[in-house]
């Protein structure tokens, strides 16, 4: 499997009922797709589940965004440690 932004978005989008296309990076877990905290943990879960790893409970508990929840993802399968989210990061409207 081909580890990319395009498996976040798909994980988030069965938690959003929407298409994964329809998913973009800057947009907020909570107030634009309306997840709830159980349904990000439960797509955290299955995107530690496809690739095999654990992602940082403290990495988690900073990610607002799509593209937060890809980069801890991205980080943890390059073997970095992402403790926190850096807001400066974060990707923005274009």
């Amino acid at each position: 499997m081909k580890w990319n932004h395009a498996v976040v978005r798909a994980a988030v989008a069965r938690y959003a009922h929407c298409p994964p296309s329809d998913i973009r990076p800057w947009h907020h877990l909570r107030e634009d797709l309306g997840l709830a905290p159980l349904d990000i943990a439960l797509a955290a879960a299955e995107l530690e589940d496809l690739a095999g790893i654990d992602l940082s409970a403290e990495a988690l508990g900073s990610v607002a965004t799509v593209g937060d929840l890809s980069w801890v993802f991205l980080a943890t399968l390059k073997g970095l440690q992402p403790e926190t989210v850096d807001p400066s990061h974060r990707a923005r409207r274009a």
